[in-house]
């Protein structure tokens, strides 16, 4: 008893040994940390938070310029009729993807710099937009020439419909990401999600109408970085890549 006494006044100080004084001084600990924890969550709430990368994204060049034969141009189009003039291509300015916002880590692939810049600020908006709960994973960002080569005589077999050839792919050209949510397949809300706002930021679903008219099946998780104001008229006119550039050789 004595015990208990003793650690009864260190708790409740001096020689207050009143249970209801006790009962009283808990309660207030738990109110003071409710409150803590609603001023805490006005103060974090997703509705208020600050994006850590917008600023940083800046556009060097506006222009309705649009380039579609060089290989180090950001619209540059591929297909198997429009390869690579050099199939060891690399550009010079690419960096790590600086985001603390996907589900996987993002610095573990490289893209141009202005295309990891604006994919960062895009998966930032996607895990706000989505409370907190959902973030963007990347699937594959780059693919070497060696690479692509070995799908094609392996998963892709048989099925080049299924993949781009070596010399043809939009990963070779380091704008391209393959997208999953959360590390799973992209769920409906996610898919909608990059279909009305990934062209904000200038990616671009660039196989969305099948092999009849972009050459390969559907693959509603790729998006190519297209800059400039491209990617918001393919989306504005729902057409793809492959459907406005050949409309052009009309």
């Amino acid at each position: 008893m004595e015990v208990r006494r003793l650690a009864l006044r260190i708790f409740c100080c001096k020689n207050w040994l009143n249970p209801y004084m006790s009962i009283c001084l808990i309660w207030s600990f738990k109110m003071f940390g409710l409150l803590f924890v609603w001023i805490w969550s006005l103060a974090f709430n997703p509705s208020h938070a600050v994006d850590p990368i917008a600023f940083r994204w800046e556009v060097t060049v506006s222009s309705s310029y649009v380039n579609t034969e060089d290989d180090d141009s950001f619209q540059r189009f591929l297909d198997k009729e429009h390869p690579f003039f050099d199939i060891d291509y690399e550009p010079s300015d690419l960096k790590a993807i600086e985001s603390d916002f996907t589900a996987n880590n993002a610095r573990n692939y490289l893209l141009r710099e202005e295309a990891w810049k604006a994919f960062a600020d895009m998966a930032w908006n996607f895990w706000n937009d989505f409370s907190w709960k959902q973030r963007l994973s990347i699937n594959t960002a780059y693919r070497s020439y060696g690479v692509q080569k070995y799908l094609m005589t392996s998963y892709c077999a048989g099925r080049s419909w299924q993949c781009a050839l070596p010399w043809t792919s939009e990963h070779q050209a380091w704008l391209a990401l393959d997208l999953w949510v959360n590390g799973r397949s992209l769920d409906n809300a996610s898919f909608q999600w990059l279909q009305n706002n990934a062209h904000k930021w200038w990616f671009h679903n660039t196989y969305q109408k099948w092999i009849e008219i972009d050459g390969q099946i559907s693959e509603p998780w790729h998006r190519r970085y297209l800059w400039v104001e491209l990617a918001t008229q393919l989306h504005e006119k729902n057409q793809s890549f492959a459907e406005w550039y050949y409309s052009l050789e009309r």
